[in-house]
């Protein structure tokens, strides 16, 4: 009887064990997914701040043949 109390004890340590594990899975998943996305947003915007440098630098030389 002793083997089995101690048994179902170390199934219960293991069991918190395994959910705290899952749990921490989780969270880092949902992370992750956050990383991606915030990743994506980013590339994104760089996009939009190099079209928006080009349109600049083809402005700036527009004025400067204007000038001559």
């Amino acid at each position: 009887m002793a083997d089995k109390g101690r048994l179902e004890k170390e199934i219960f340590r293991l069991e918190v064990i395994e959910n705290l594990l899952l749990s921490d899975k989780d969270a880092s998943f949902t992370l992750l997914e956050n990383i991606k996305r915030d990743a994506n947003n980013c590339v994104e915007s760089l996009k939009a701040c190099r079209k928006l440098y080009f349109q600049f630098g083809t402005a700036t030389e527009e004025m400067k043949t204007e000038e001559i």
